[in-house]
């Protein structure tokens, strides 16, 4: 469009800050440490007074712009100039009051006030259906949650916030949050008993200038004022609006959402569907301010309520509407509400949130045999899809605070990408930077956990039961006292007879079977005169021996058969000798 080396185009470029892309300020004065940094508020008026200083400032201000955001237009420039209700804040190192040159600015925050909107006017956009322009969060949180009050409360939407390139992850964005949520909650006072209002958008008639004549726009003389306001403003000096919370909206990632977490911000929104030009979903995040300076304060703890509310329908659309979404993103995301909460008299529990399960209800959730398989898997006697049906279940007790089990970062993780975005292992291996099998081990330990947990509410039913049988069964035996009468015999007599006439039974048995048996076989043989016979050896004896009347017997009549062979034979020879 233009030729080489063109005024124009040079002149164009200069007047919208086009070329501050290419002419990043260097730090010329050292870094500072973040502590040691001071945050002021910038008089707009003197920054678009076309001074030169102011110039050169603000040419500082949108280099930061341009290399700290992807997108930026003229438009930026003309909200920083014209918009009543934007602020300009910027964060600088050590100020000295003999210093001639300009500061080097560390960061700056655009901020914009919302909110103090008629109750009337928004009842009457709700019920309508419509959406008024301006006022992103008030109109974006009423409509979400129905809520014709959170309009009306006054606050503050941070636009931007932009760090030199030099000092990214430094600490120095995260210390002008801090600071300008102290300024806002009233923290930085100025002891002076006379504040001046600096911050006045209108500006003082110069004396070159006379401010009685009604000049027409074309006829207006453009060129540098003189009686200007100074272009810093230190905190102190400035009274701050009467805001009750301060909020951002910006593209959802895991870097943006950990910073703004750690600050202290809680999410209450996220888009449904994601941004045309970046891809991302648009989250809300907002921080009251605890001790705000407006006169009327909402009820303490009002921020739970959305919160908590956002908490369950976030869990709820994470298997359609969020199910492409990264699982550490959505777990931070979950999260953020109970690193930052702010419990009060105004903050309710949601229903069913939190309210632990009883092995009574367990039924209602778990058959006997889905509880059967899961303690198979957690035994690794089966296989994961055995228990697939089972994850989202298992996967709602427990980020509903149902159940008492406590999880890792990364089995919390992996259990809500699996069991509430139905992810496969394969896709939770890209997006966790994990291998399959560490994701499966770290599921199967999940899966463990819950079991046992379940398990239990199961044993202390079963105890419970067996106790109230006891309980029944002592009522019973104390009926059953009442009922009985007294003995009429002592336990002892009673036991002393009885015991009497078994001794006198075991007797009788015992002499009717010595009656029937033949003692005699039992006596000792042998004679007095036998035995000491017997027991007259002067050598040890191991054994005596005497021979019993049966045994003589047979002796003898073994003696007397030899001798009647012997005289049978000898009469017999005779016979043959006298025959021959």
């Amino acid at each position: 469009r233009y030729s080489g080396g063109d005024q124009v185009e040079r002149w164009l470029n200069g007047l919208l800050c086009l070329d501050c892309a290419s002419s990043t300020p260097e730090i010329s004065a050292g870094i500072p440490h973040p502590s040691q940094c001071q945050l002021y508020a910038v008089n707009r008026d003197t920054l678009f007074s076309f001074h030169r200083a102011a110039e050169r400032f603000l040419q500082q201000m949108m280099s930061l712009y341009v290399s700290s955001h992807y997108k930026n237009t003229p438009n930026d420039l003309q909200l920083m100039s014209d918009a009543p209700a934007h602020r300009l804040f910027v964060l600088l190192g050590p100020v000295t009051a003999k210093g001639r040159s300009l500061p080097d600015i560390l960061c700056v925050l655009q901020v914009c006030l919302e909110g103090k909107i008629n109750q009337k006017a928004v009842k009457l956009s709700l019920a309508r259906g419509r959406r008024e322009a301006g006022d992103l969060i008030p109109w974006c949180i009423s409509q979400q949650f129905q809520d014709d009050r959170f309009p009306s409360l006054s606050g503050a939407r941070i636009v931007r916030i932009a760090v030199h390139p030099q000092l990214s992850r430094m600490g120095y964005a995260s210390h002008a949050v801090s600071l300008l949520t102290a300024y806002y909650s009233g923290d930085i006072i100025s002891l002076d008993d006379d504040v001046k209002n600096y911050d006045s958008h209108s500006t003082k008639p110069s004396t070159e200038e006379d401010p009685s004549s009604q000049k027409k726009l074309y006829k207006e003389n453009l060129k540098p004022r003189s009686g200007l306001k100074p272009l810093l403003i230190k905190l102190a000096e400035r009274p701050p609006e009467p805001l009750h919370y301060i909020g951002v909206s910006f593209g959802l990632t895991l870097p943006l959402l950990n910073f703004w977490d750690k600050n202290g911000f809680t999410p209450v929104y996220v888009r449904q569907t994601k941004n045309d030009l970046t891809g991302e979903h648009t989250c809300i995040m907002l921080k009251p301010l605890q001790r705000s300076v407006a006169e009327t304060l909402p009820s303490e703890g009002w921020l739970d309520n959305f919160s908590m509310d956002f908490q369950k329908r976030f869990l709820s659309l994470l298997a359609s509407s969020f199910r492409e979404m990264n699982s550490k993103t959505a777990l931070t995301v979950f999260h953020a509400h109970e690193k930052n909460a702010h419990h009060g008299s105004g903050s309710g529990g949601m229903a069913g949130f939190g309210e632990k399960i009883t092995g009574d209800v367990l039924d209602m959730y778990f058959s006997k045999f889905d509880l059967k398989r899961l303690e198979s898997y957690a035994k690794n006697l089966a296989d994961n899809h055995l228990v697939l049906d089972l994850v989202p279940q298992c996967a709602r007790l427990v980020f509903e605070k149902r159940i008492d089990v406590t999880l890792s970062h990364a089995q919390r993780a992996i259990l809500m990408g699996i069991g509430l975005q139905h992810k496969t292992v394969d896709a939770l291996e890209k997006l966790l930077q994990l291998e399959t099998q560490q994701i499966l081990a770290l599921f199967n330990k999940a899966i463990r956990k819950i079991s046992r947990c379940l398990r239990t509410l199961e044993e202390e039913v079963a105890a419970r039961k067996m106790k109230d049988t006891m309980n029944g069964g002592v009522e019973k035996s104390e009926e059953l006292k009442k009922s009985m009468q007294p003995v009429e015999t002592m336990l002892e007599n009673e036991l002393k007879q009885s015991g009497g006439e078994a001794l006198k039974d075991i007797r009788e048995k015992q002499r009717s079977m010595l009656e029937g048996v033949d003692l005699k076989q039992y006596a000792i043989q042998g004679s007095e005169e036998e035995w000491a016979k017997a027991t007259k050896s002067k050598t040890a004896l191991s054994n005596v021996a005497i021979k019993s009347k049966d045994q003589t017997k047979k002796a003898r009549k073994d003696h007397s058969g030899k001798k009647k062979k012997r005289t049978s034979s000898g009469s017999g020879s005779k016979k043959k000798r006298k025959k021959r």
